[in-house]
């Protein structure tokens, strides 16, 4: 049961609370800009759309690339978000022929960040950057500043 408040949003099942009504939702794609966090370059072969949901201050980000040339670039492989985030968040990384320091890979976006990075974990915690050629496949959820 769901209805039309035209100050508020749409409104489901008894709930009146403005706070609650569904009043901001959007679906898109954009092309990503990929390169090192630390300045340098990166090549990518095809195509570089990441595509996005986002409902209320909650955004579902995904995509997927393939990274052929890495010149002169340090840091991690970082991608620009379609919204600044409001905290930190992690999500899922797959990665593909590509060579990095510790193991289970992730993404990240840091609090009030508008790029997200790539990143792996290490023994006692430490992260590590992943900065190398590969085919990557991310998916990440994070709230908007």
């Amino acid at each position: 049961d769901g209805r039309l408040q035209s100050s508020a949003g749409i409104m489901f099942g008894s709930d009146t609370a403005a706070a609650n009504a569904l009043s901001d939702y959007e679906t898109g794609s954009y092309s990503a800009t990929v390169a090192g966090s630390s300045g340098g370059s990166i090549t990518i072969s095809g195509d570089k759309a990441v595509f996005y949901t986002k409902i209320g201050d909650m955004v579902q980000l995904q995509g997927e690339f393939n990274v052929t040339n890495v010149s002169g670039a340090s840091g991690a492989i970082q991608i620009n978000l379609p919204f600044t985030s409001l905290d930190y968040a992690a999500g899922a990384l797959r990665c593909y022929s590509a060579v990095f320091g510790g193991t289970s890979p992730f993404c990240e976006v840091h609090t009030n960040g508008a790029v997200m990075y790539f990143s792996s974990s290490s023994s006692n915690a430490a992260t590590q950057s992943i900065l190398s050629n590969g085919y990557y496949f991310f998916s990440i959820c994070y709230r908007v500043a």
